[in-house]
């Protein structure tokens, strides 16, 4: 398993992403079918404008929050000490608790670092379980690691079939840093078309979804597919049930084209190193 946290917080090994989800009826289906396909993680932000709706599902659908993990973003808007400590305070709000809480995107050096300090704190006074990051690189990660008092436990980064950032996870996994990959089916790329995922969900008699899901796993990944379809929330799900071979798994290490979906945290958000 890559990067299990050293300090013991427990991930579910499947999360649902809920970005595009706005509704009080859409956030319902979704984490009502979510939670009885056996996922135990949700993943909002600040930035997606839906933590109070996603808090009413998770209320209305009775589902025993002690059993779930919920995770929230500190937003681009917020990269200061105070307004870290003060977005903190709304999402808290809006969700009733943040189990696991994340600095969204690094942005320009030094000023995640003033955000990591609101977020140390935070993880002290035991206002979150697990403190982390999105969209840390390495260089990046070498930087927070340098001065943080307390080190980052989960790194959210695009991660899927036709992006591995090898470097980037053999570097969590020395560092004791949980990988959790978004957009793990390519976000409509054409992913889940690739000959060779196909080929190979067909020789395991699974969809190719679920192939591309349990290879992740297997890299030692921890999945977060978003989606308000009921049937694809419980497919999704059906990933735990596949164990891809050797060969199968070489076979599609091989597709790796190191091509993103989404924003490149290099180029976005006003990156620079001083």
């Amino acid at each position: 398993m890559t990067g299990t946290p050293r300090n013991g917080v427990e991930l579910p090994d499947l999360t649902l992403g809920t970005w595009d989800i706005r509704t009080p009826a859409q956030a319902e289906t979704a984490v009502g079918a979510a939670w009885a396909s056996g996922y135990r993680g949700i993943d909002s932000a600040a930035c997606y404008e839906n933590e109070d709706v996603i808090r009413r599902a998770i209320d209305s659908c009775g589902i025993p929050r002690d059993g779930l993990t919920v995770t929230s973003k500190v937003w681009n808007d917020a990269h200061d000490e105070a307004a870290a400590r003060a977005a903190f305070d709304a999402s808290e709000r809006r969700l009733g608790r943040i189990d696991i809480y994340l600095i969204h995107w690094p942005g320009p050096v030094p000023r995640f670092l003033k955000v990591w300090r609101a977020l140390e704190k935070l993880y002290e006074d035991g206002r979150a379980a697990g403190i982390g990051v999105s969209n840390f690189m390495v260089p990046q990660l070498e930087i927070l690691l340098e001065h943080a008092r307390i080190r980052p436990m989960l790194n959210q980064v695009e991660c899927h079939l036709w992006f591995v950032d090898r470097p980037l996870l053999d570097f969590c996994r020395r560092e004791g840093i949980a990988v959790q990959a978004f957009s793990p089916l390519g976000a409509g790329s054409g992913v889940l078309d690739d000959p060779v995922l196909r080929e190979w969900a067909d020789r395991l008699g699974v969809s190719p979804a679920q192939t591309a899901l349990a290879y992740l796993r297997q890299l030692g990944i921890y999945p977060l597919p978003k989606s308000s379809n009921p049937d694809r929330i419980a497919e999704n799900a059906g990933f735990r049930n596949v164990r891809i071979p050797d060969d199968g798994m070489a076979a599609l290490a091989g597709r790796n084209r190191l091509v993103r979906t989404n924003k490149d945290p290099f180029g976005w958000f006003g990156q620079g190193y001083e």
